[in-house]
């Protein structure tokens, strides 16, 4: 599963991807990162709840599947 979110991740515009893998992946704050790139605040936060939000349509019920511990479902998926 975490293959095929990767993939959809790198399958997004580069600046989508860029941005969610960089938050995702350190300690940065929305702020600091907007210091740091001179991207306004609102702009990544806007991004980065449009990235999760795509994950959840793509994953959402995945993810539910695997909290409910129903893991028969998603080797049925994933096999």
């Amino acid at each position: 599963m975490r293959n095929k979110i990767l993939k959809e991740i790198y399958s997004w515009h580069r600046y989508e991807t860029l941005m969610f893998i960089t938050y995702m992946n350190t300690d940065i704050s929305i702020r600091k990162l907007a210091k740091e790139t001179k991207i306004s605040k609102d702009s990544i936060f806007y991004t980065l709840k449009k990235c999760k939000n795509k994950l959840k349509e793509s994953y959402g019920d995945d993810w539910q599947d695997f909290v409910k511990e129903d893991f028969y479902k998603l080797n049925k998926q994933y096999g």
